[in-house]
């Protein structure tokens, strides 16, 4: 997980805020899932039960427009590379 948060911040090298930030994230992740947690982090309600149907909605279109997107980009921006080493 640090490893991803790292990614997401657009960085080569894992710091310590990545490992406190996953770590943070899991623990919020336990108390959500179980009421409680080891290091008595609060779970914080991202999406209220109410609007996450819609949410889920309309994250569900955002990501099909978005594919278009990607396909249409790959399709127009993809070169072969042909290499001659056998």
């Amino acid at each position: 997980m640090s490893h991803g948060w790292c990614r997401l911040n657009l960085r080569q090298e894992v710091l310590e805020v990545d490992a406190l930030m996953s770590a943070m994230l899991y623990e919020e992740m336990l108390a959500s899932r179980n009421g409680i947690s080891p290091l008595n982090v609060i779970p914080f309600p991202h999406l209220s039960a109410n609007l996450a149907k819609d949410y889920l909605a309309e994250q569900e279109s955002t990501l099909r427009k978005f594919h278009a997107r990607l396909l249409n980009f790959s399709a127009n921006n993809t070169r072969i590379v042909v290499s001659n080493e056998e």
